[in-house]
């Protein structure tokens, strides 16, 4: 099952499916750059990912308007917590085999 995004909007999976068709038809029509498939590709390749941050910045936003007050103290840990990847184990600090005590 796929992660749920909060912020994932029905609109953004419409501009998915069209990006995804356009860059089809961009691959198949590559030997002809005067086709207008390619601006039109290049013109969603710009418009998906806007459309993804202003969702993301419009759930945030929203998020904080409406939290109570224990919510802000979750909003406040999502700031104050440096960014990680959460796919990778953390790697500790390396340190040479002298300071090892070996």
């Amino acid at each position: 099952m796929p992660h749920y995004q909060r912020w994932w909007e029905k609109e953004l999976n419409e501009l998915k499916a069209e990006l995804r068709k356009l860059s089809r038809l961009f691959y198949d029509l590559r030997g002809d750059p005067h086709n207008p498939v390619h601006p039109e590709c290049q013109t969603a390749r710009e418009t998906y990912p806007a459309a993804i941050r202003n969702a993301k910045s419009e759930h945030w936003e929203g998020f904080l308007a409406t939290a109570a007050e224990h919510k802000l103290w979750v909003a406040n840990c999502y700031l104050s917590k440096p960014a990680r990847d959460a796919g990778c184990a953390r790697v500790p600090t390396l340190k040479p085999w002298w300071q090892m005590g070996l």
